[in-house]
C-alpha cells in the first residue's frame, strides 16, 4: 500500500522485494519486516540508486530480523546485484529503522547485528 508522502519509486522498490523472495526460501514475514525496514529509509536514498541494490538490502535486513538464515551472495545472486551492496544496504536500513523504532527488543536484536 502506496502513502502520498512516499517516493515515486517505493511501489517498484516494493515490487522487487516481492520478486525476489519468490526464488528464496524465506517466510511471508521476511517481506513484511524487508517492507517495514525500508520505510524509515526510502526517503533518504537517491533516485539514482539502483532498485535491486535497495530491494536486496531490505531483504537480508529483514531474514535477519526475522532469524531465516540467508547468505548474502544468496540474496545479491537473487536481485543481480554485489554482495557489497547488500551489505551497505542493510546496514544503512537498520541504522534508518533503529533510529524509530519503539520496540526495545528489535532495537537490541538490530544492534547485534551490524558489524
Amino acid at each position: 500500500m502506496q502513502s502520498a508522502s512516499l517516493p515515486s519509486h517505493y511501489g517498484e522498490i516494493e515490487t522487487a522485494i516481492e520478486s525476489g523472495v519468490a526464488s528464496l526460501p524465506v517466510s511471508e514475514s521476511v517481506v513484511d519486516r524487508a517492507v517495514d525496514v525500508l520505510r524509515p529509509f526510502i526517503h533518504d536514498v537517491s533516485d539514482a540508486v539502483g532498485v535491486e541494490c535497495i530491494a536486496a538490502g531490505a531483504v537480508y535486513a529483514g531474514c535477519l530480523l526475522e532469524k531465516e538464515k540467508q547468505r548474502q551472495a544468496d540474496v545479491a545472486d537473487v536481485f543481480g546485484v554485489g554482495e557489497v551492496s547488500v551489505r551497505k544496504y542493510y546496514q544503512e536500513m537498520l541504522d534508518a529503522k533503529d533510529e524509530q523504532c519503539s520496540d526495545p527488543e528489535l532495537v537490541s536484536r538490530m544492534r547485534v547485528l551490524r558489524p
